[in-house]
């Protein structure tokens, strides 16, 4: 087995954060701030908008190496940089709460390389639609994986990304993630690893959505 972590590396995002900012971190079991009627806070100026791209960028480069768990909610308030609001300083002070909780979380991934064995890709796309308070377009989020024949998995790849236009409909959504995550990871990984393994690597979907699937 392999662990894929940036513990350190979280640890010092969130001593970055407490000395930009004088807040005080206490633990919490998510990244997400419970919902509230945001419309005052969206319009009155957050207090910690010099210090958001930093204090985003840095986290975000450890959610790509190591922390899929993060990617939603760094997504969702990044886009907001350039209009910084006090919604945006909760949502910020939540992510980094978590951020300190969870220094010690780890990706473990396995693969067994005893004779006769063979893999399979595993993509997990997903999308929600219209589930970020500051726009109406929805997000592409996925998860890819490598399986072998006797039950282990390795992670790949994983990401979240606000689509490009205003979905209709939750399929409408579905099918723009299912598309961005098979033309950007899913298929370029299968081609690589069937060269690599001198083998076809076949491509499973686990898509959720009825209308898309059809």
């Amino acid at each position: 087995g392999f662990d894929l972590e940036m513990c350190d590396f979280m640890k010092s995002c969130a001593d970055a954060y407490v000395e930009k900012t004088g807040m005080t971190l206490k633990p919490v079991d998510t990244p997400f701030v419970p919902e509230l009627p945001t419309i005052a806070l969206m319009g009155k100026p957050g207090k910690f908008a010099d210090h958001a791209p930093s204090l985003l960028m840095k986290p975000l480069y450890g959610a790509r190496a190591a922390r899929p768990d993060l990617c939603v909610p760094i997504q969702q308030v990044s886009s907001e940089v350039t209009r910084w609001s006090a919604e945006c300083d909760r949502r910020l002070h939540r992510l980094y709460c978590y951020i300190s909780a969870t220094v010690g979380l780890k990706l473990h991934g396995r693969l067994s390389r005893k004779p006769g064995t063979t893999y399979r890709l595993k993509l997990w796309p997903d999308a929600d639609l219209a589930g970020n308070p500051f726009t109406a377009k929805s997000a592409s989020g996925g998860w890819l994986e490598l399986i072998d024949s006797v039950g282990n998995s390795f992670p790949i790849s994983w990401g979240s990304k606000k689509q490009d236009c205003t979905a209709n409909h939750t399929a409408e959504a579905e099918t723009f993630s299912l598309s961005t995550w098979l033309r950007g990871d899913a298929m370029p990984a299968q081609v690589l690893l069937s060269k690599m393994l001198r083998r076809p690597v076949p491509l499973d979907v686990g898509e959720d959505n009825a209308a898309c699937i059809i």
